[in-house]
């Protein structure tokens, strides 16, 4: 029997729900054109503005190794080198062999490099890796993404943060990189077989 590939493949995240609270980011056209894409605009002040999504860990997941996390998103206006794009992202997982979740807060940015970027360039954050080695495969995984302009957020990866970009920040999806067996692995064979 031939062995199965590994590999890290994308658990995208892109359908959202507003948190219940003042002043919850808005589904709005993003883009030029007769039909643009449709995404969630975080207003440019100190109101705190959240989404929450829910999703499922793929049984195809190896265990006992790194998982990385990233968003997408883009400003209204061009932006100058040296600022750092970012969001906000509360991660919990339950574990299937445990009753406590995993829970941390994760701050995923981006420095604009030299020469800035254009009105409405879409950015990728950088990778930010998180530690699952507890977690089990089909685990149930709740996030939030927010933006709170101006207040200090005590972050897993990157110590306290203070995120204060002058523009809306657009949110059009949240990704997950996962190691898995490639194709889940071969489906048993029946017991006839």
């Amino acid at each position: 029997m031939r062995g199965y590939p590994t590999g890290y493949d994308d658990l995208r995240v892109t359908a959202f729900s507003p948190r219940t609270v003042a002043g919850a980011p808005t589904l709005a056209g993003f883009g030029g054109g007769a039909y643009p894409v449709e995404s969630w605009s975080f207003a440019n002040n100190g109101t705190e503005r959240g989404l929450t999504a829910v999703t499922q860990w793929p049984h195809s997941l190896i265990q006992n190794t790194p998982v990385y996390l990233h968003v997408h998103m883009s400003t209204t206006n061009a932006v100058a080198a040296g600022v750092v794009l970012g969001f906000f992202v509360s991660v919990r997982f339950q574990k299937l062999n445990s009753e406590a979740p995993f829970e941390g807060v994760y701050w995923c940015s981006k420095t604009v490099p030299g020469g800035g970027y254009g009105a409405k360039r879409h950015v990728d954050t950088v990778d930010v890796p998180i530690d699952l080695t507890q977690v089990a495969p089909s685990a149930l995984v709740l996030m939030d993404v927010f933006r709170i302009k101006g207040t200090v957020v005590a972050t897993t990866n990157a110590g306290n943060v203070t995120e204060n970009v002058n523009d809306v920040l657009w949110l059009h999806e949240l990704d997950f990189h996962v190691k898995t067996t490639g194709n889940g692995g071969p489906t048993p064979a029946p017991p006839w077989q």
